[in-house]
Parts: C-alpha cells; sequence; structure tokens
C-alpha cells in the first residue's frame, strides 16, 4: 500500500520469551507461548519433516536454566501427546532426552497416543491422560533394502529395537511380560480406564488445574 510503513519487531518482545532460531517452519503462535511455561505440543507425526527433534533441543535448553537448581525446585516440562506416532529413531532419541532430564517431564494424552508417541508418553515422570483418550501399542512397520546380508542386518536390528520396546512397557507398566507379548504383535488399542488400571497413565485429569499447578 502507498505510504505505508513496514514496521518490523521482534516476537520475544511480546512474549518475554527466547525464541529458538531452529524452529520448524509451521511453528505457531501457540508454540511460543507455550514455551513459556514450559509445554510441548506433539500434535504432528514423529518424524524430521514435523521437526520433531525440536523437542530435544528444548528439553536440553530448559535442563540448561535449571542447572545447579535442586529438582524439586525446577518447573516441570509439559508434553501434550495427540499423535499417530512415527520414526523410531527418533522416538528413542526423545525418551533418552526424558530419561536424561534432571527437570521432570510430564506426560498428557489429550486424545490419541499410538505408536512412538505412546512410547514417549511411556518416559514421562508423571503420566496423565484426559478420561476418552486412548493409547495404541504395537511392534511397528518398516521397509528394508539391500542386498541379503544388508537386509539380514536391518532385521536384527530392527528385532532389538522392538525388544527394546517390550522392555519399556515392562519398566514403565504393571503389564506382565506374557501379556505384552500376546498384546504387541497386534494393534494393541488401551482406553484411558484400562491405561490407569496397568500402570500407563498416573492420573486421569478430572479438572484443568491439576496441569495448570505442574
Amino acid at each position: 500500500m502507498n505510504g505505508s510503513k513496514r514496521i518490523d519487531f521482534d516476537i520475544n518482545d511480546f512474549l518475554d520469551i527466547d525464541v529458538p532460531k531452529d524452529l520448524p517452519s509451521g511453528a505457531s503462535y501457540e508454540y511460543y507461548s507455550g514455551l513459556k511455561n514450559r509445554e510441548i505440543w506433539l500434535d504432528t507425526d514423529v518424524d524430521v519433516e514435523a521437526g520433531t527433534l525440536i523437542f530435544i533441543k528444548q528439553i536440553i535448553r530448559w535442563n540448561r536454566e535449571d542447572l545447579g537448581k535442586p529438582i524439586e525446585e525446577r518447573k516441570p516440562i509439559f508434553l501434550y501427546c495427540f499423535s499417530f506416532g512415527g520414526d523410531l529413531d527418533i522416538c528413542n532419541s526423545i525418551i533418552d532426552t526424558i530419561e536424561c532430564s534432571n527437570t521432570p517431564v510430564y506426560t498428557v494424552n489429550v486424545g490419541r497416543c499410538m505408536s512412538a508417541a505412546a512410547y514417549i508418553y511411556l518416559a514421562g515422570k508423571k503420566r496423565y491422560a484426559f478420561s476418552k483418550s486412548y493409547f495404541l501399542f504395537h511392534q511397528g512397520s518398516g521397509s528394508l533394502t539391500g542386498n541379503y546380508s544388508e537386509v539380514d542386518s536391518q532385521m536384527e536390528d530392527y528385532k532389538k529395537k522392538v525388544s527394546a520396546l517390550t522392555g519399556l512397557m515392562k519398566k514403565y507398566t504393571s503389564y506382565t511380560e506374557k501379556e505384552i507379548q500376546k498384546n504387541i504383535k497386534k494393534e494393541w488399542y488401551v482406553s484411558s480406564q484400562e491405561a490407569l488400571g496397568n500402570g500407563v497413565c498416573d492420573k486421569i485429569v478430572e479438572n484443568l488445574d491439576e496441569l495448570l499447578r505442574g
């Protein structure tokens, strides 16, 4: 428009936070404002294209901010989940980061928490679920390429990763190994109520204040 004047601004001036420079291009105002409250939303596929690796970077940033603080004085990080899942390698990297984080990471299933997202959820220090939410656990799927020896090596590696998923369920839930081995071979849907009864989640959310208080 003729006579108009361009005004440049920094979103930090409005939100009073330091916005990381490597956020995915689709990151929204809600994402930025969530960072101020230490909230992250896993509401995309778990993959590089969706920018999910930013979760690892942000959790490390918050641990750096809290360096030297007693754990009980650290403001917890909330990871809200509504995802079909995705890449197993990224899933494992996020799980490792959550488990290594001295600043506690709490996970919340707000609707669907499936495949890789469900395993990420299990790593939360505290685990919440909305009443109508559900989980899906399975062995996943993938594709193998190459000659015989290459495919054989890839398959052996995949078997180890699937075994690790079983170990994760044994570590964080009260399901027996027999139950896990039987059910994980199929599409294993778990309601929030079943999840509560088997240690998948710690609490069904009845009031948002439970989350907002941390």
